[in-house]
């Protein structure tokens, strides 16, 4: 939902009719526990549904406040990296 909302923010049509959908998978989350801060690491993979391409991305977060805050920021740092992956700009567009 979060990389949905980020596509609309910037103006990319999101419809459930689009010949272009896309699958948002979280392959992979670990938690660490360090002495000042909590680290978040998440691996998300983004597939068309024609499985003409997929790839997957890294979320790296710390964070010294909560486990709530690594986990969003880690999230947010994975959409960030979609979103500015050129080989996920032109599967959109295929």
């Amino acid at each position: 939902s979060q990389l949905e909302s980020e596509l609309k923010t910037r103006g990319v049509p999101v419809k459930p009719d689009s010949d272009a959908i896309f699958r948002v998978k979280v392959e992979q989350a670990s938690l660490h526990w360090g002495s000042f801060a909590i680290r978040c690491i998440v691996y998300v993979r983004v597939e068309r549904k024609d499985g003409t391409w997929s790839k997957s991305y890294e979320g790296n977060n710390a964070s010294p406040a909560t486990l709530y805050r690594a986990v969003d920021g880690a999230v947010y740092k994975a959409v960030v990296a979609i979103l500015q992956d050129k080989d996920f700009k032109n599967a959109i567009l295929r």
